[in-house]
């Protein structure tokens, strides 16, 4: 299993009780966090208790080999949950990484490239890696987030919105090819 530097964050901006979409979600990102080396933070997921998130996430999906991926990575420390809401986005990115937003619509002062976004965090935050934010839930990341994040990425170039899934697999395929 691969570790690298950066983190594909998942920011969850469905109401209400933990779903399938979320444990779905933590399923398909953690092989793709192991293939290629990314950790894994679940942003305002509603829990609090890491171990009973992974303990759903394995007990009630097949994706991942059973949860072997995900196991792996929290063994080796590389999960967080990061409380947070969508009116209230993280204040302390100290442990993250630098902010980038994965957005289809991204702000001309603040976008920037997959190369550029990994170049700008190793002098800009203390970590030197990137904290990629993409949205879990139809509306994409919330406009709270959007305005303090530094920094906006668009992965196709054209600026088509893509399913969560294609998301996740574009960014780790992406910085794995920046490092």
């Amino acid at each position: 299993m691969k570790s690298s530097n950066n983190i594909l964050a998942l920011y969850d901006t469905y109401e209400g009780a933990l779903k399938p979409v979320h444990l779905r979600s933590v399923a398909r990102a953690a092989p793709l966090c192991a293939a290629f080396g990314l950790d894994l933070a679940l942003m305002g997921f509603p829990t609090e208790n890491l171990e009973d998130l992974i303990s759903k996430v394995i007990t009630e999906t097949n994706i991942g080999r059973g949860g072997r991926y995900l196991r792996e990575l929290v063994k080796q420390g590389r999960v967080v949950l990061v409380a947070c809401t969508q009116k209230r986005p993280p204040e302390d990115w100290s442990g993250l990484g630098l902010p980038v937003a994965t957005t289809s619509h991204p702000r001309e002062e603040k976008k920037v490239g997959m190369a550029e976004a990994v170049l700008l965090a190793k002098p800009k935050h203390p970590l030197k890696r990137a904290c990629l934010i993409m949205g879990l839930g139809r509306r994409g990341l919330p406009q709270s987030l959007l305005d303090i994040v530094p920094y906006h990425l668009e992965l196709t170039g054209s600026n088509v919105p893509l399913e969560t899934c294609t998301v996740m697999g574009v960014i780790a395929q992406q910085l794995c090819q920046k490092e």
